[in-house]
């Protein structure tokens, strides 16, 4: 442990009323170091390291003199001043007048004198000790603060007095450039001098968005934390800096692509509302086409049913030749106005599901029935299977048949003479734990003829696509619209069903659909009707 150093001023030779000199020796032995000088060399005495404690003998007016000019240096450095005075003379009052913190008499014994002087010993040293971690404290942090990523700087009284690397980096001055100098040369607006107290509500943080002029006179945009601190013991503003250009940046590019967005989103409701228009307009046209159709091919039908039947005279062979290429054309017409008013009645939202029990053997059957003519004049074999366990099923009885019908029709459109077409329905069991004891109405038509290309399997239920042929190039022998397909994807996925083909190239072709046991889309209107029992 380091001993206390006292001071002692003293006038040499020794006054005659001095009690007599101090017992260094003794004092010594209680941790205290004595440094002996005279009062008329008190200056030279104070030049080294203040002292843990001055002690002064005044047994003369100018011993008072010299605790006076004392007094100051005592107050600034907080050291005790402490004067020995003589018993029974007075000037105990005279030294507390003239600075003195204390008054011992010289006659003390040296314990009796040491045990005076223990306590004002303690108070330096525990200041001294509080400077001292002050200081290391001080070191520790600005070191800190010298590797810290972000800027960082510090003001006090308007001008920069401590900047980091960071900053250095970030501003490209160097800490030399801005130490003492006011911080608004590098801002495009003042920053705060301090920071508002005294209530609970206000920040001890304030967080600040500034232009910064570099020194090369790039300006960047920077954001800033201000707090309040002490530095060097007196307050001070600290100010963590980063630079947020490239975020500002992309920010700003953001916003403007979110404008640009927003305005496209404005066009393209505008296109979309004249699309609906002219959707509408289309569909109208369409319906009155359709309808004007249908009603005059009614009476063409009804007026070529009357001469093949022979209701107005006999037919030669030739008339009656004439007569079914007639029909034939009337019923490729009419399937033609059927599909087109379908597709448009669907793109317009108006189809509507007339749900009910049905047998499905009677609707296979139905199918073939309506078929037949085109079957036996294409010299084809088609049967229907369906399985023992498949009896009644919830569907659109008309709108399947429809399926149905524009299935088998393309297999026998695509199957040559003496070919088969076998039309299967079975009942599929769902595997997922949530359809547990469900199960599917699959129904295929599979056929032998010539098949469709890998590549054109996907594409066989788009809308206006024919086998052999792109969207827009002439028909070849299978004339159609490419409609068929397409309305048969509707109808199953409006039942909440799905549809799917497999063929390879002169391999034939199997088109297969499901219905679920629970149907319907939920877009879908449907209008249930009353169960219809099997016989």
């Amino acid at each position: 442990m380091i001993p206390a150093r006292i001071l002692h001023l003293c006038e040499k030779p020794l006054h005659a009323r001095c009690g007599g000199a101090l017992d260094v020796e003794a004092l010594r032995q209680r941790g205290m170091r004595v440094e002996v000088a005279g009062v008329e060399t008190t200056g030279t005495a104070l030049d080294q390291a203040p002292p843990d404690c001055i002690l002064v003998d005044v047994f003369s007016p100018t011993a008072l003199v010299t605790l006076q000019s004392l007094a100051p240096f005592s107050i600034a450095q907080d050291v005790p001043l402490v004067a020995r005075v003589p018993g029974g003379t007075g000037l105990d009052v005279n030294a507390r007048a003239s600075g003195a913190w204390q008054v011992v008499i010289d006659s003390l014994a040296p314990d009796s004198l040491a045990a005076v002087l223990e306590p004002w010993i303690h108070h330096r040293s525990a200041l001294d000790r509080a400077e001292h971690n002050q200081r290391v404290l001080e070191r520790t942090y600005l070191a800190l603060l010298d590797r810290f990523c972000d800027g960082l700087f510090a003001i006090q009284d308007r001008v920069i007095v401590y900047i980091n690397p960071g900053f250095e980096g970030l501003s490209g001055y160097n800490r030399h450039d801005l130490i003492e100098s006011p911080p608004d040369l590098l801002f495009d607006d003042p920053l705060p001098v301090s920071i508002p107290s005294g209530e609970e509500e206000e920040p001890l943080v304030l967080f600040l968005s500034r232009k910064l002029r570099r020194k090369d006179g790039t300006v960047i945009t920077i954001e800033l934390g201000a707090s309040a601190i002490q530095f060097r013991d007196l307050p001070a503003m600290q100010f963590a800096v980063r630079d947020v250009t490239f975020r500002q940046t992309l920010e700003d590019e953001l916003l403007e692509a979110n404008r640009k967005l927003q305005q496209r989103n404005l066009d393209l409701r505008e296109v979309n509302e004249r699309f609906k228009e002219i959707f509408k307009q289309r569909t109208d046209f369409l319906n009155m086409v359709t309808h004007e159709l249908r009603t005059s091919m009614t009476v063409i039908s009804g007026y070529n049913r009357l001469l093949l039947n022979e209701d107005v005279g006999p037919l030669n062979e030739r008339q009656r030749m004439f007569l079914e290429e007639s029909r034939k054309s009337c019923d490729r017409l009419s399937v033609f106005i059927t599909n087109l008013l379908g597709i448009s009645t669907m793109d317009a939202g108006r189809m509507v599901l007339d749900l009910g029990e049905n047998r499905v053997a009677d609707s296979i059957e139905n199918v073939i029935t309506h078929l037949k003519p085109l079957i036996d004049e294409r010299e084809l074999t088609v049967r229907g299977r369906v399985d023992p366990d498949v009896g009644t099923f919830s569907f659109d009885k008309d709108k399947i048949e429809q399926v149905l019908i524009n299935l088998v029709g393309n297999a026998i459109k695509f199957t040559p003479p003496g070919g088969k077409i076998t039309i299967r329905a079975r009942r599929v069991t769902l595997e997922t734990p949530v359809g547990e004891g469900e199960f599917n109405l699959e129904i295929s038509v599979a056929d032998t003829g010539v098949g469709i290309p890998e590549k054109d399997v996907e594409a066989v239920f788009d809308e206006y696509w024919q086998v052999g042929r792109p969207s827009g190039k002439a028909p070849g022998e299978n004339k159609g619209i490419g409609l068929g397909l397409a309305i048969c994807r509707r109808i199953v996925e409006a039942h909440g069903g799905r549809i799917w083909a497999r063929s390879r190239s002169q391999e034939g072709s199997t088109l297969t659909f499901t219905l679920p046991s629970r149907p319907l889309r939920s877009d879908w209107v449907a209008r249930p009707r009353a169960v219809t029992r099997p016989a």
